[in-house]
């Protein structure tokens, strides 16, 4: 491969390694990805109040026909 030829390759291959690395989605690079099985990492769940509880059980209630 003559000197001319091997730059050009350098240099695509260059484009191609910056615009692979740049392209991710913003909402994607803060993400977790060191993954432990059975260990939620995790924001914790805002709790229920009770008004909600109920109308969640009435529904499941109404869903099961009963």
């Amino acid at each position: 491969m003559s000197t001319r030829n091997m730059r050009i390759a350098l240099c695509l291959a260059g484009a191609v390694a910056v615009t692979a690395l740049g392209a991710c989605r913003e909402e994607e690079q803060g993400r977790l990805r060191n993954f432990d099985p059975g260990v939620y990492k995790g924001q914790e769940d805002t709790p229920l109040d009770s008004a909600v509880i109920d109308d969640l059980r009435e529904r499941a209630r109404r869903q099961a026909g009963s």
